[in-house]
């Protein structure tokens, strides 16, 4: 059994502000990101110092992604109030066998 690492970026959608915490989630399954990680090209993007940490990644379990029907992963993530919740507008299909 491994593993399969995804990363990428999140910011609070509600504003100009970094995400208290992301998660993956894989069907009914949530898995916490490794959040605060340097993104220039983010930086770049929204031009602003405050989201060049908005980098993350994440170690799934390939058990998790395995079989024969594709699996969706989504995006949560919690505000930076720490309360509010959002799914990323984007999701990745993915296919392990």
């Amino acid at each position: 059994a491994g593993f399969v690492v995804a990363q990428g970026w999140a910011v609070d959608p509600g504003g100009m502000a970094l995400a208290s915490a992301v998660y993956l989630k894989v069907g009914d399954q949530l898995f916490p990101a490794e959040y605060g990680s340097p993104r220039d090209d983010v930086l770049a993007q929204f031009r602003s110092v405050a989201m060049r940490n908005s980098g993350f990644v994440v170690a799934l379990p390939s058990a998790v992604l395995a079989g024969s029907a594709p699996k969706r992963i989504s995006a949560i993530i919690r505000g930076a109030d720490g309360k509010s919740f959002t799914t990323a507008r984007e999701s990745v299909l993915v296919r392990c066998r």
